[in-house]
């Protein structure tokens, strides 16, 4: 702020003007972003880490599905030659095998799921399935399912040949698809999620062991 002399006042002193301007401490003020990059910066990186960071925590993530153990609990296959119309006999298939499964929330806020639904396949084909009871998860936390598969007299139609090479082989390819049905509590609403692990599994029908398996997300 300035002062110029624009007349002599009524007693004889000079009169002066007061010339307007901004207080230098407002304007350096104003300018203090637009003048220090680093500062901007900074700030930027700070807004962009609190709205991922928020996002995070309410937005939720799918359950995570692992199969811990699939135990063998008995297999066995019995054929009919009866039919003498048909060159290859009918096969009969029992399996019976239990899925111990660890469903994992990741999430800061509890979920419920209604169901894990187990299928077995044999080459594509699917023999049967089983469903395990529903429950809640808390949140940040781990539990254990278990799916038993019963399968008593299931009847083969297609793959017959190769089922008996298999058997001779003692190496019986079996896939178990398991499918979680479930929603995750997120504030003043439930987001529906459905998992799927698929697991390969080779079987020795004879010794009725597990020889390998391999499990990954669908």
């Amino acid at each position: 702020m300035k002062m110029s002399e624009s007349s002599t006042g009524y007693y004889g002193y000079p009169q002066y003007t007061l010339v307007g301007g901004s207080p230098r401490g407002a304007q350096s003020g104003k300018n203090f972003l637009s003048t220090c990059p680093l500062t901007r910066l900074l700030v930027i990186a700070i807004s962009v880490i609190t709205i991922g960071g928020a996002g995070y925590l309410i937005w939720p993530a799918e359950p995570g599905i692992d199969v811990r153990r699939i135990k063998m609990d008995g297999i066995s296959i019995q054929y009919d030659d009866s039919d003498k119309r048909s060159v290859l006999p009918a096969i009969h298939l029992d399996v019976n095998l239990k899925l111990d499964l660890l469903i994992t929330n990741r999430n800061f806020f509890g979920a419920n799921y209604d169901k894990v639904v187990a299928h077995i396949k044999y080459r594509g084909d699917e023999l049967g399935q089983v469903e395990s009871t529903g429950g809640k998860i808390p949140a940040r936390s781990t539990v254990s399912a278990v799916a038993a598969l019963d399968l008593q007299g299931k009847e083969l139609f297609q793959h017959v040949p190769e089922l008996l090479v298999d058997v001779a082989n003692r190496e019986l390819p079996l896939d178990v698809v398991a499918v979680f049905f479930g929603a995750v509590e997120v504030l003043f609403f439930d987001k529906y999620e459905e998992v799927t692990v698929s697991c390969e599994m080779l079987i020795d029908p004879k010794d009725k062991v597990v020889l390998s398996q391999h499990c990954n997300l669908v």
